[in-house]
């Protein structure tokens, strides 16, 4: 499966993802620790609203 990071929009293979996260029961997988550091500082500014 393919995930895209949320913060820099690169395309992650999830099964050899290093870096992950999950939020609200969402998998998030990130190209590198800095955008994963990121994410988890403000989620919210990378995760769009939910309508």
């Amino acid at each position: 499966m393919v995930l895209v990071d949320p913060v820099c929009g690169m395309t992650v293979e999830r099964e050899r993802a290093r870096h992950i996260a999950e939020r609200d029961g969402i998998i998030y997988a990130f190209c590198c620790v800095g955008c994963r550091s990121r994410f988890m500082k403000e989620p919210t500014t990378y995760i769009p609203a939910m309508i």
